[in-house]
């Protein structure tokens, strides 16, 4: 979310978060484009982390399903 606030020219933004010390977290501070530092890594929390499915058929406009929240 935040990149994408980036992309579209909002100010200063930061990352207040916890995440867990694992792939899903590391990732996330990998792929973050802004101020991490607000950012809490916790070797006892997992790093959640969610998928938006499309659906895609022949003939028609694709369309988003349901957030798929997962927990590692």
């Amino acid at each position: 979310m935040l990149n994408n606030l980036r992309a579209f020219g909002v100010g200063r933004l930061s990352r207040i978060s916890v995440i867990g010390d694992d792939g899903a977290g590391y990732d996330s501070l990998r792929n973050c484009e802004v101020e991490t530092a607000g950012g809490l890594v916790r070797p006892d929390r997992m790093t959640s982390t969610s998928t938006k499915p499309m659906l895609l058929q022949p003939g028609e406009a694709s369309r988003e399903l349901n957030r798929l929240d997962i927990k590692n």
